[in-house]
């Protein structure tokens, strides 16, 4: 081959390498924003975390150091607004049914 050839060919590599440094550092880049925006934002959650709240001084104290029918009580009131849940979904249901089942008619 002509010496014109390997000029052309190793002028034509050099390009190809100075794109692809180009392309992997212009990518390394632009992670490295991102990257370093991703870690302020942890570092306010983390921050938020570590701020007492306002609620803190105003909690009760925890349900198993109270009286039993205090948490018996609770209970009975969390398992009524349950049952009283699934009976109001369970008339929506019997009610969708029935407009169904007269639908065509």
């Amino acid at each position: 081959m002509p010496w014109w050839i390997w000029l052309v060919i190793t002028i034509g590599m050099f390009v190809v390498l100075g794109v692809g440094a180009w392309y992997v550092v212009s990518h390394a880049l632009r992670a490295m924003g991102k990257v370093s925006q991703l870690g302020s934002t942890v570092n306010e959650k983390f921050a938020a975390l570590n701020q007492p709240s306002a609620d803190a001084e105003s909690t009760e104290p925890p349900l198993f150091t109270r009286d039993l029918r205090v948490a018996s009580e609770r209970y009975a009131t969390a398992h009524a607004r349950v049952v009283e849940r699934k009976a109001d979904r369970r008339l929506k249901h019997m009610q969708r049914w029935e407009q169904w089942k007269h639908f065509n008619e």
